[in-house]
């Protein structure tokens, strides 16, 4: 409800959302029509993280004011992402995530829609056999974590996780295109400028 409700803010007050994705990382803006600076955005990279499963991690996201708070766009931003990251899967930023956007994790971690993948800690400690999921909590430990908490704790907590949409089809993406709420950037990494 969340998401259809962030759709219809769009539409109401005139707002377009961007991304540029490369194989590495992405950045999503939602940008008023005519004007360059975004109400929102959201910027996750992998590159760095091949230890993290490779998942996309989240560097940046936030919603301005107005906007911030009941619209939606905190939760159309992160659904956004986590489609563009696909099977890689979308992760918390390891060193600090605000309160704000621990609710969205706790949603991912509890919500039917999502699949996830735990972590293993930065040392290894559960899965001393697979490095390809140790990673670095600092996160975790500046919202009720600890170190040297057992696995079962680590694991269960939603910072911890990696987040995959069991719909792969991109249904949000697909939607905001259908409706014209999408707009091309004007310049991404992927396409630049002629000479």
């Amino acid at each position: 409800s969340k998401i259809s409700q962030a759709i219809e803010e769009l539409a109401v007050h005139n707002l377009k959302v961007q991304w540029h994705k490369s194989s590495d990382d992405f950045q999503i803006k939602i940008i008023p029509v005519g004007i360059l600076r975004p109400v929102a955005i959201l910027a996750a990279s992998s590159t760095g993280y091949s230890q993290c499963h490779s998942a996309f991690i989240v560097g940046h996201s936030e919603v301005l004011h107005p906007y911030k708070g009941k619209t939606g766009l905190g939760a159309l931003i992160y659904d956004i992402a986590v489609e563009l990251a696909g099977n890689k899967g979308l992760a918390s930023d390891r060193e600090f995530v605000s309160n704000d956007a621990v609710g969205m994790w706790q949603y991912f971690f509890s919500s039917g829609d999502y699949d996830k993948k735990p972590f293993d800690n930065e040392d290894g400690d559960f899965t001393p056999n697979d490095p390809t999921d140790d990673c670095e909590a600092k996160s975790y430990l500046e919202h009720g974590g600890e170190y040297g908490d057992e696995q079962e704790y680590f694991q269960s907590h939603p910072l911890n996780n990696v987040y995959y949409k069991k719909d792969q089809s991109q249904p949000t993406i697909a939607c905001l295109k259908a409706r014209g709420l999408f707009q091309i950037p004007a310049y991404t990494p992927e396409r630049r400028p002629a000479r």
